[in-house]
């Protein structure tokens, strides 16, 4: 199944490799060598646009889509969580340092997202 990145997408595969290796994303995106679940078929994009979902949801309540946008945070939030989507869609373990990562992303994502809603309901 093919897919292709949304057009508000807050990462790209190149930021991906940059952070993970390119070797690393395709090793993990195509763990059992099988053409259907490639890189180029969607695996990678799917997880990026996962990723960019989850973010805009939850920083939407306190930022335009344009902050985050233009956000290096949030574009790095996106690399991050788009790494981990991909390695659990293929039945693989997390690399620590990228489980450290996320676990660090997620905190910081509960907290801007608990601060708004303390905000709101005061």
């Amino acid at each position: 199944m093919a897919s292709t990145l949304a057009a508000n997408a807050l990462c790209s595969i190149a930021n991906m490799h940059e952070y993970f290796s390119e070797h690393g994303i395709n090793a993990f995106a195509d763990h059992e060598n099988q053409p259907a679940m490639t890189p180029t078929n969607g695996v990678v994009e799917r997880a990026i646009n996962r990723a960019s979902a989850f973010i805009y949801g939850r920083l939407e309540r306190r930022y335009t889509a344009a902050e985050i946008q233009a956000s290096e945070q949030a574009q790095h939030y996106c690399v991050v969580i788009a790494c981990v989507s991909v390695t659990r869609t293929q039945g693989n373990g997390v690399p620590d340092s990228i489980a450290t990562d996320f676990d660090y992303t997620m905190k910081e994502i509960a907290h801007i997202w608990d601060c708004y809603t303390s905000l709101t309901t005061a």
